[in-house]
């Protein structure tokens, strides 16, 4: 195979840190790598949930997947752990991704692992956290001792996803904000002063610039916090989402998205850093294209990586190559899954294309990846996931065939074979692009 360039670009890593742990670099050509403590240069390659519990079905009140290994393993984890590291080495996967069982981080492959600290300061509600809270803070040092402490010597780990698929709000926090918290939370407290700051406390400017000088509030019967308090904000966006992006209050929404993911992120990186200073940050795995201008501006050197779901036929090349010239920062696609009819699986809930045969499932990863990599700014690739989810669903409904193997520890034979051609190739298809 055809040597790799010489690297001329460090990603932002502790340079003690350097010589022992994994970092990102880029190449002369402005191709990014991941790097290891032996200095070869490699994509992740990687398959999430590597678990010996597998999904949990409500439905049967078991697991299907973890009966089936406590049968063929006689109840031996590790057994079941050095059997799926072997498939795995031989399939030319490389790391053991987010939720995967522990006992695989011990098994002499690369690793990630998934902190939900955003998740877990919003009590896992689906809702964006309060991330100027002090529970928001308190949350991103309490799990970051939990989890990163004991990991920090650890040369397998390239680093930490911040959350999965965070909800940032749709129509942006400072909505969120002052609409979804109360009064006396920090956040609304926080988003009220922003506005009175950035319009120096004038009711005339501000009411213009949001278009609100059709109602029948008067400056002068009310202060900047009592306006903000009394106008229906939500009945206005509905009016005006479709012309939004032109105005100047939608600016605003921009400008404190940046503000909000700053802090988000300087959090996390200060909590991981001061328990963990050695591994990189992987960012919160963005749900798919959502509008991240701000988000991107606000996350600064706080991250090494960015990190995002994608799941269709294709990456699309062309949004990727314009997140990361807004982020000049390497990007992971932490999950992608093709899920095939002739499985026997419902495939009725959970995200990606369905095609008809594994032949097709094989097809579509193998055009997938080289489209991706063919893109300097990819530092690897998640497939979601190791086994199928229960034909009766697991807890959240999912019923798909995403898995490499299935429920009964067999693997997709077509699929893994034309993974392993594919995946060992992908080194010298980045290396040169298209």
């Amino acid at each position: 195979m055809t040597s790799l360039p010489v690297v001329v670009a460090i990603s932002f890593v502790y340079i003690q840190s350097a010589l022992c742990f994994i970092v990102t670099e880029k190449d002369e050509k402005g191709v990014w790598w991941f790097t290891d403590n032996t200095k070869a240069k490699f994509l992740s390659r990687g398959i999430d949930h590597v678990s010996y519990q597998g999904d949990y079905c409500p439905k049967l009140k078991y697991s299907p997947y973890k009966r089936t290994c406590e049968k063929k393993y006689n109840g031996n984890q590790s057994a079941w752990a050095e059997e799926t590291t072997r498939r795995m080495e031989a399939w030319s996967f490389n790391t053991v991704a987010a939720w995967s069982d522990e006992i695989m981080e011990k098994q002499g492959l690369m690793y990630s692992k998934i902190l939900s600290i955003g998740a877990t300061a919003a009590n896992w509600s689906h809702q964006f956290p309060d991330v100027f809270s002090p529970y928001f803070n308190t949350t991103a040092y309490n799990v970051s001792k939990t989890v990163c402490q004991q990991r920090k010597k650890d040369s397998n780990l390239i680093g930490y996803f911040t959350d999965n698929e965070l909800h940032w709000p749709m129509h942006g926090t400072l909505l969120h904000y002052l609409f979804n918290l109360t009064t006396s939370d920090v956040g609304h407290q926080h988003a009220v002063s922003f506005l009175r700051s950035r319009y120096q406390g004038d009711l005339l400017a501000f009411q213009k610039a949001w278009n609100l000088t059709k109602t029948a509030i008067l400056p002068q019967h009310l202060t900047f916090d009592e306006l903000l308090l009394s106008v229906d904000f939500s009945s206005l966006l509905k009016q005006q989402t479709e012309q939004m992006t032109a105005t100047d209050w939608y600016r605003d929404i921009v400008a404190y998205e940046e503000t909000v993911s700053h802090r988000y992120f300087q959090v996390i990186h200060d909590a991981i850093k001061a328990y963990h200073p050695n591994h990189l940050i992987l960012g919160c795995k963005f749900l798919n294209w959502p509008n991240i201008q701000g988000i991107l501006s606000g996350a600064g050197h706080y991250v090494d990586v960015h990190s995002i779901d994608i799941y269709d036929y294709l990456p699309n090349a062309q949004r990727l190559s314009s997140l990361y010239n807004e982020s000049k920062l390497p990007w992971l696609v932490a999950e992608f899954s093709f899920r095939a009819n002739d499985s026997s699986l419902p495939n009725t809930k959970g995200a990606g294309p369905t095609v008809a045969t594994q032949a097709d499932r094989a097809s579509h990863f193998d055009s997938y990846v080289k489209a991706l990599v063919e893109l300097p700014l990819v530092v690897g690739y998640h497939w979601f996931e190791w086994v199928d989810e229960p034909a009766e669903g697991r807890s959240d409904g999912e019923n798909s065939n995403y898995g490499v193997v299935n429920i009964t520890d067999y693997p997709y034979t077509i699929l893994t074979s034309h993974m392993a051609k594919t995946n060992d190739m992908v080194n010298d298809l980045h290396a040169h692009g298209k």
